[in-house]
């Protein structure tokens, strides 16, 4: 965001805060389940909460078990968040989450798409106040709209454009998401397939960097903009859940989206208009912000006497429950993390002197997925890494440049990945992975690792020299 601009949103904040809170002031309770990084929904609802205690609002995030540790939002038992609520705090729930659970008397329904398409109700009670994200989901709305409330949500030092040159580019992949994968559009064996799960959140802005097309089946995600940040254009597999009306009125524009296979083109993106738009309904949304905190402020004021308390302390048994409840998820995660650790190492000792004799072949031993298309290599943007035993690199290797390959990746995923990668950085001098590599056309350059052994004593210097 220019500094600027970014000044001048700061101060209609501050005043538009100070003024909200010059008479009583009611927290905010928003209701969903636990954190979850690849959900652009959820995600929006623990910032919701982080921005609302940004602003002097205390708020509480209940109803999972696990919340962002990046944000200000502090979890309670939905017990507690009825009592909070029963004092005069306002409750925001999704449209997934039915009826009104925490009782309270001021209500913020934040539709965040269609109502009733992934659960709750499709029509709500007449008290509630209804905000909704984005003007496609407008037209299925069918009470009476408070307001609006799109929140940008896309993390731009991870998904950004450095070459918008789709000639560069051989990688493509698919997307099914909350769809369901359509046979005879795609051949699935040859297009790399993104899940909720796989690749992190981190490297997916180096794998759209190095694309040339997604194809997305599910026609309601952030991944659709997050690849045309990177300048991957998208193509939308209808699904029945949005009409291309719908995306035309998406507020991040449709530049760089086709509607099914039938309107696919090579044409760049145009990446500078998305980020222009995206400046847009950033300030557009501090904005919607603090009119949705006037207007359940004041409808909050007249429902009832606000009493601003914090959540009940528990009681001594439910104390002493918590706390065994968290030791023994720590000891559990703990112990989880050392058998990992264990089997991982006895595998790779075991596949090293032996070989692999379980009859389950490694991912790089299955050859039918390694095979070179391609062997001009100015056609491939993607760079690959692969750590073995080793903990790091020593080196200028940039890994936030660089995608990383994972052992447990498949062998069908992989040869994908090789096929569009110019190189591939490894400190394993005698995997079978570097002759996978290079019967896919993609360069091999050896590193040295930084080994287990190797780093600690590097720590113990650096510690004896601190003193």
């Amino acid at each position: 965001m220019i500094a600027g601009q970014g000044a001048s949103i700061a101060r209609t904040l501050q005043s538009a805060a100070a003024q909200a809170r010059s008479g009583p002031v009611a927290g905010y309770v928003i209701y969903t389940c636990s954190y979850t990084p690849n959900s652009a929904g959820i995600g929006c609802l623990y910032r919701l909460c982080d921005e609302l205690n940004r602003l002097g609002y205390p708020s509480y995030m209940t109803g999972g078990l696990e919340t962002a540790p990046h944000l200000n939002a502090p979890l309670v038992t939905t017990e507690a968040a009825r009592q909070l609520c029963s004092s005069g705090y306002i409750a925001i729930y999704p449209e997934t989450i039915p009826g009104n659970p925490l009782e309270a008397r001021c209500v913020v329904r934040w539709v965040l798409n269609r109502p009733g398409l992934l659960g709750g109700d499709e029509v709500y009670d007449d008290s509630e106040l209804v905000y909704y994200y984005s003007e496609a989901f407008l037209p299925y709305v069918q009470n009476r709209i408070a307001g609006k409330l799109y929140m940008p949500t896309i993390d731009e030092q991870i998904f950004y454009c450095d070459d918008n040159d789709l000639s560069r580019r051989s990688l493509e992949c698919f997307y099914i998401g909350k769809s369901q994968w359509q046979d005879g559009l795609i051949d699935r064996d040859r297009v790399f397939e993104i899940t909720r799960e796989t690749p992190a959140k981190r490297e997916l802005g180096k794998l759209f960097r190095a694309s040339r097309v997604l194809y997305c089946f599910d026609n309601s995600t952030i991944l659709i903009y997050e690849a045309l940040l990177c300048g991957c254009p998208v193509v939308v597999i209808p699904d029945g859940t949005q009409s291309k009306a719908d995306y035309a009125q998406l507020e991040l524009g449709i530049d760089g989206i086709a509607w099914g296979l039938e309107e696919a083109s090579d044409k760049p993106v145009d990446v500078e208009g998305l980020r222009a738009r995206y400046r847009k309904v950033e300030e557009q949304f501090e904005q919607q912000l603090v009119a949705m905190i006037e207007h359940s402020q004041q409808t909050a004021v007249q429902r009832s006497a606000i009493t601003l308390v914090r959540p009940p302390a528990p009681s001594l048994g439910k104390r002493i429950w918590t706390r065994c409840r968290t030791t023994w998820a720590a000891t559990r995660n703990a112990g989880k993390t050392v058998e990992r650790t264990i089997r991982r190492g006895r595998k790779r000792l075991m596949r090293r002197l032996l070989g692999d004799r379980t009859g389950k072949p490694l991912p790089w031993e299955e050859a039918e997925h390694f095979f070179c298309e391609e062997t001009d290599l100015s056609k491939r943007s993607l760079e690959c890494f692969y750590l073995g035993q080793a903990e790091g690199f020593d080196g200028s290797l940039e890994r936030d440049r660089v995608f990383e390959i994972t052992p447990d990746m498949s062998g069908a995923q992989l040869g994908k990945l090789l096929r569009a990668s110019r190189v591939l950085y490894t400190t394993e001098r005698e995997t079978l992975l570097i002759r996978r590599a290079q019967s896919c056309g993609c360069q091999v350059e050896l590193l040295r690792g930084n080994s287990p052994m190797r780093a600690r004593r590097r720590k113990t210097l650096q510690r004896a020299e601190a003193r």
